[in-house]
């Protein structure tokens, strides 16, 4: 949520990168310790207010190259996709 209301998620994006077995999910302390997005979702969401979307939240770190291919390989039909941002 953010002070100008909700983002809605992508269900079944977070489902397939979670069904994948390659993804992990922040835990609780983690996840309030990063920020680099909460600057950044009321100016998505008020520049997006009158498109229907949802968001696919994504945090990467430092990776190897391999890990880099890995991640694209699951990533890129997204990418593929022309509705992706």
């Amino acid at each position: 949520r953010t002070p100008l209301g909700p983002i809605r998620l992508d269900g079944e994006g977070l489902a397939a990168l979670r069904e994948s077995g390659e993804f992990e999910e922040l835990s609780l302390g983690e996840d309030e310790a990063e920020h680099s997005i909460e600057m950044q979702l009321p100016f998505l969401l008020l520049s997006m207010e009158q498109a229907d979307w949802t968001l696919l939240p994504v945090v990467v770190g430092h990776l190897s190259q391999q890990a880099c291919a890995l991640f694209a390989r699951h990533l890129e039909p997204l990418f593929d996709d022309p509705n992706t941002l």
